[in-house]
C-alpha cells in the first residue's frame, strides 16, 4: 500500500509559496483568533505558527478566554478586519459557543477569510466564479488526490485557480467517491470539487444506517468525522484510496478516523495520521493567505 506522504506534498507547496513570496515587495502577516484553552486547538495553532516562521510570514496570536462572549469575539473580528492580509478563527470554539460558530465566521471580511469559510467565499466557489478558492481542508484533500497521478499538488494552489478544476487520474475518473462528514460545509464543498474533477460523489453522515453499504462501494473514501478508529478495513473494498481528515487528540497523540492497521491492509493508498492531511492543510492555509494578499494589492 502507498502511504501518502503529506509532509512531502506540503513541502513542495511551501517551496512554491516561498518562490512566489519573493516576487512581493512586502512581507505578509497572518492573525489567528483563538478562544479558550482546548489542548488540540493550541497544538494546531503552534503548528501554524511554526510554518509561518519557516515561510517568513509574521504570525500573531489573539487569545481570548473561554468565557468570552459573542459580543467580545465579534468586536475582535472587527479589529482584525482592519488589518492587512488575513486571519482565521481557530475551530472548534468552546462548547457554549458552538451553535454560534457560523454566525461568527460570517463576521470575517471575505477579503481576509484565509480559511475560506464565509458564505460569500463558499458561494463564489460553488457558483464556479473565476478567482474563487476552497476552504483549506477541502483544498488539502484535492491536492492529495492529485498527488496520486504524480502531480505535486501545485495544480490546485488557489492562486492558480481560474474557475475550473483539473481532472483526477484515470484510476479515479468516473469512479465513486464517498465523503463521510457530519458538517454543512466540508462535505458539500468537497462533493462539488470532486464532481468537477470527474468523480461520482455522495456525502454521507457518520450515523447513516447504511454507512457500511456505502463505504463498501467507495473507490475514494474521505472521512472527516473525528471518531478515532471508526473506519475499519472490513468496511471497505480492496484497492480503495483513503483520505483521513478526522484528526483527534487522544492522550496527547493525534489519531485519525481510520483504524490504520486494518485499512492499510485493504487500501491501495491512504493518508496516515499524523503526517497526511494535516501538513497539507497548513500549507494550503498559507497558499490562501498569499492569494488574498495579492488580491488586496491589486485592489
Amino acid at each position: 500500500m502507498n502511504s501518502i506522504d503529506g509532509k512531502k506534498i506540503a513541502s513542495g507547496i511551501d517551496a512554491e509559496i516561498t518562490r512566489q513570496l519573493t516576487t512581493l515587495e512586502r512581507s505578509l502577516s497572518f492573525h489567528c483568533l483563538l478562544v479558550g484553552d482546548d489542548p488540540a486547538s493550541h497544538l494546531y495553532v503552534r503548528r501554524k505558527e511554526k510554518m509561518a516562521q519557516d515561510l517568513g510570514i509574521s504570525f500573531t496570536l489573539h487569545h481570548l478566554a473561554a468565557e468570552a462572549t459573542v459580543e467580545i469575539i465579534t468586536e475582535k473580528t472587527r479589529e482584525l478586519n482592519l488589518l492587512p492580509d488575513g486571519y482565521i478563527i481557530q475551530l472548534p470554539l468552546p462548547t457554549k459557543l458552538r451553535e454560534k460558530t457560523n454566525d461568527l465566521l460570517q463576521q470575517i471580511d471575505p477579503a481576509r477569510d484565509v480559511d475560506g469559510l464565509t458564505k460569500i467565499n463558499r458561494e463564489r466557489f460553488l457558483n464556479d466564479t473565476p478567482g474563487s478558492f476552497l476552504p483549506t481542508p477541502v483544498a488539502a484533500v484535492m491536492a492529495l488526490v492529485y498527488s496520486l497521478s504524480g502531480d505535486d499538488g501545485y495544480r490546485y494552489l488557489p492562486f492558480y485557480h481560474q474557475g475550473s478544476i483539473g481532472k483526477v487520474n484515470e484510476d479515479l475518473f468516473g469512479k465513486q467517491a464517498i465523503v463521510i462528514s457530519d458538517g454543512d460545509v466540508f462535505g458539500p464543498t468537497l462533493r462539488v470539487a470532486l464532481a468537477r474533477a470527474g468523480m461520482q460523489v455522495e456525502v454521507v453522515r457518520s450515523d447513516d444506517a447504511t454507512l457500511v453499504k456505502k463505504t463498501e462501494r467507495a473507490d475514494l473514501l474521505v472521512s472527516a468525522v473525528g471518531k478515532p478508529g471508526s473506519i475499519t478495513g472490513n468496511m471497505l473494498k480492496r484497492g480503495v484510496v483513503g483520505i483521513d481528515v478526522g484528526t483527534t487528540l487522544v492522550n496527547g497523540r493525534t489519531k485519525g478516523d481510520f483504524d490504520w492497521e486494518s485499512v492499510s491492509a485493504i487500501a491501495s493508498a491512504a493518508t496516515p495520521v499524523p503526517g497526511g492531511v494535516g501538513p497539507v492543510t497548513v500549507a494550503m492555509l498559507y497558499a490562501n493567505l498569499l492569494y488574498l494578499a495579492k488580491r488586496q494589492d491589486e485592489g
